[in-house]
């Protein structure tokens, strides 16, 4: 029976779109060669090994807490690394059509490019903006007059606690809310809002406190600090030039990174992200017309800000889809509500074209990971008995797809450890803990 694309409903379309993208956002790591896993997934996976021993400032508890938990359940550490990014893409599906929470929009704007590429790889964005939609809800839910202030604040307090323990940078979420709070209290105290916007500044002082209490109980706790200062000044005109050409492909919905296949490409990739920049920059002011999608951009913009400028000072990755999308987010589901009330079903072409381009990515991709997955695993499995791994970085040969990174190895064996270059190493040679006595290195 043929299925007709009109006859369907707006929500059997919505499912469709869904079911779809979570198929190509499992090709994905299945048709790149480093099954979307990075320097920072292998840090990760080592941050989850050496729980509960806390011993470096790596980053939160709370993306490696689910990794050790999906591991004890019997995963491999690369699987346990991709299951929270499935199931936080499940998640938000799932809640927004149970709640009737922009769930066409939701599923539209999950489905660009740029988003199945955060939820097919081992970060920890996917979890974080699960827990970000969840409390753009309960956001919404306290505007509109169908939760209680004591409802909120339990709520609220709660999920940008959680925020906090998944990604630092949701700290600024929780100073944000206080800063609303403090500029209605200055300028617009007499506004009908004003009484909404104090709880949402004092749950944001609230998760504030626990979180420093939080804190400081981990710094009790903590063995060691594996931690170097990353603080580095870097050339202002080449950040700026860097920060804008990642911020027009930030935009792009189709393509996270720009194709550098020849220049025609590159102002390809450039342009269609400054189309849609500036297309939502000229309709601003309609897409952000009520109070709750202005407060919500107002709470989440900072952590952009904060971004750009942590990079004048840090060195840090750019500001690319990864770091910013979970904010980026926000934006495109209001942008995404609003055009979608214009031009309903013709919004679904975005994710169609998507998809497309996805299918030529694939076709065009030579290999694909299982056969370095397995050489992984098959390493592991011959090493299982021995309690820490010690391998030089330029001995460990999987050179084609992982760049020799032992990071991005981690996220597969998270009990290597990365020793430094020494001509006293015989060449291939696995390292053990004994050996590395013999050699008198530094374990």
């Amino acid at each position: 029976m043929k299925i007709q694309y009109k006859s369907l409903s707006q929500n059997q379309l919505t499912w469709l779109f869904a079911m779809v993208s979570l198929l190509f956002i499992v090709l994905r790591f299945v048709f790149e060669t480093n099954a979307r896993v990075t320097f920072d997934s292998g840090r990760y996976a080592e941050q989850a090994f050496d729980l509960p021993c806390v011993n470096n400032d790596i980053g939160p508890l709370g993306y490696p807490l689910l990794i050790r938990l999906f591991y004890e359940l019997g995963f491999s550490w690369f699987a346990a690394g991709k299951i929270p990014s499935l199931l936080s893409y499940m998640g938000i599906v799932l809640f927004s059509y149970k709640k009737k929470f922009y769930f066409t929009e939701t599923v539209l704007v999950l489905s660009f490019v740029t988003f199945m590429s955060i939820f097919s790889a081992n970060w920890s964005e996917p979890i974080y903006m699960l827990f970000l939609y969840l409390f753009l809800y309960v956001l919404k839910q306290f505007l509109d007059q169908k939760s209680t202030t004591k409802e909120y604040v339990i709520q609220s307090v709660f999920l940008l606690f959680v925020l906090f323990q998944i990604r630092y940078i949701g700290l600024f979420i929780s100073i944000s809310a206080i800063g609303i709070g403090m500029l209605y209290a200055v300028f617009w105290r007499k506004n009908s809002l004003f009484s909404k916007v104090k709880w949402i500044a004092i749950s944001g002082s609230i998760s504030l406190f626990f979180i420093m209490l939080f804190q400081l109980y981990i710094k009790s706790i903590k063995s060691k600090s594996d931690v170097s200062s990353n603080f580095l000044i870097g050339n202002p005109t080449k950040i700026t030039q860097e920060m804008v050409s990642f911020t027009v492909m930030d935009f792009n919905p189709w393509f996270p990174k720009v194709v550098e296949v020849n220049v025609f490409t590159e102002m390809i990739s450039y342009g269609i992200g400054l189309f849609f920049l500036l297309l939502l920059i000229w309709f601003r002011k309609k897409i952000f017309q009520s109070h709750y999608s202005i407060i919500a951009v107002l709470l989440t913009f900072p952590c952009i800000l904060v971004t750009y400028a942590s990079r004048y000072f840090y060195s840090l990755n750019p500001p690319d889809y990864r770091l910013l999308g979970p904010y980026l987010f926000v934006i495109f589901l209001f942008s995404v509500h609003f055009f979608y009330s214009k031009y309903n079903r013709w919004l679904f072409a975005i994710p169609m074209i998507g998809y497309l381009f996805s299918i030529a990515f694939f076709m065009i991709s030579k290999e694909h990971f299982s056969s370095n997955y397995y050489k992984i695993n098959d390493f592991a499995r011959k090493n299982a008995s021995v309690e820490m791994l010690y391998v030089n970085q330029h001995e460990f040969e999987i050179k084609d797809t992982f760049q020799q990174e032992v990071y991005q190895i981690k996220a597969h064996f998270p009990r290597i450890k990365e020793i430094p270059n020494t001509d006293s190493i015989p060449e291939n040679r696995i390292i053990t803990e004994k050996t590395m006595k013999e050699l008198d290195l530094d374990y």
